[in-house]
């Protein structure tokens, strides 16, 4: 699927030049992009909510990821939202 916003020309180079990759650098380029899309989520999280600690940012994060069952089973003690 060609994105809307991408000429067809230059999706096409950018298909051709992952698929001359191999797997391990598309696994390690997806890793890459996973982390860059997790602290994007907790900067976020951070300018909406300036007063949070490292640990609350992190707790947001858990709770918008993995919803509000399994973040109260990692955080047993006092569980809650941040």
């Amino acid at each position: 699927m060609i994105p809307f916003d991408t000429d067809p020309r230059a999706h096409q180079v950018h298909v051709e030049a992952l698929r001359r990759l191999g797997p391990s650098a598309r696994a390690e380029q997806a890793l890459e992009m996973s982390e860059l899309a997790r602290e994007t989520s907790k900067a976020g999280i951070k300018k909406r909510h300036p007063s949070y600690t490292a640990e609350d940012t992190v707790r947001a994060l858990v709770w918008l990821l993995y919803g509000e069952e399994l973040a109260r089973k990692i955080w047993k003690e006092g569980a809650r939202a941040p």
